[in-house]
């Protein structure tokens, strides 16, 4: 069994709500319907697309999407691509901010929590 992350919503329209990987995947977080952390649609301080969360357990590392009110990490802004610009590239050409268990990322008005849920150890000495 390998490591998983888990993105908890604590403040905001999706308080509560929990969103797990266990394997690499690109997750948008924002306002439109192909994002799979969307944020509640009446929240206009979050983009359409706002970030994309990188995430190869037990590694995140999370990229802001030229969004127009920013994307935080502990209260620190991200730097992000120039507007228009964040559709065209690929992650690997915007600056990117690597996440640790315990950080806080806020968009709009959420706030998204990281975890890392590491397996237990199941082997047995003998």
């Amino acid at each position: 069994m390998q490591s998983s992350i888990i993105i908890l919503a604590t403040k905001g329209g999706l308080t509560g709500h929990e969103f797990e990987f266990t394997a690499k995947a690109r997750c948008l977080v924002g306002r439109a319907g192909d994002c799979e952390v969307q944020v509640p649609g009446e929240d206009l301080t979050a983009s359409r697309h706002h970030c994309l969360l990188d995430i190869n357990p037990p590694c995140v590392t999370l990229y802001d999407l030229a969004s127009r009110n920013g994307t935080y990490v502990n209260g620190e802004r991200l730097p992000s691509a120039p507007p228009g610009e964040a559709e065209e590239l690929v992650p690997e050409e915007l600056p990117g901010r690597p996440l640790k268990v315990g950080d806080e990322v806020r968009v709009g008005r959420t706030t998204l929590r990281v975890w890392l849920v590491e397996p237990a150890n199941t082997s047995m000495a003998g």
